[in-house]
């Protein structure tokens, strides 16, 4: 079962999503350093954690070697990706809306967040913006 799940897209679609989320929250923090709206700081490090997750999801995950079929699923992966950014972004505004506003508050409702929202992004991602280069791998 743990070889089956290590060797599973859904495994490196996490190890990819893992990369993702440090670029996400280095972005994030780093512009938070000099930028107070952490909504408009949230958004932009979403964008370039998109952009890092969507070329090692087509190349590693998905396996699309060939680069007119990687652009070609761009704007079904920023659709996918965007509507789980709202999934996201709502799960870190509802927890922040919730809770006392600190750092370790903002850091635990940015985890949450993400973890939510990666669940419906694996499933968009293998069965719509990737569907035609899937082999058989049955994790949904």
């Amino acid at each position: 079962m743990i070889k089956w799940l290590w060797n599973s897209q859904f495994a490196m679609f996490a190890c990819v999503g893992a990369v993702g989320f440090v670029v996400d929250y280095v972005v994030f923090y780093s512009l938070s350093l000099y930028v107070s709206y952490v909504h408009v700081v949230r958004i932009v490090a979403f964008g370039v954690a998109c952009l890092v997750t969507w070329w090692l999801n087509a190349r590693f995950t998905f396996k699309q070697n060939n680069t007119s079929v990687k652009i070609v699923t761009l704007p079904t992966y920023f659709l996918a990706q965007s509507l789980g950014m709202l999934i996201n972004f709502s799960t870190f505004s509802t927890l922040l809306f919730l809770i006392k506003v600190n750092e370790t508050s903002i850091f635990i409702s940015f985890i949450v967040g993400s973890l939510v929202a990666m669940l419906f992004n694996f499933f968009f991602a293998k069965h719509i913006a990737f569907k035609k280069v899937i082999k058989n791998d049955h994790l949904f």
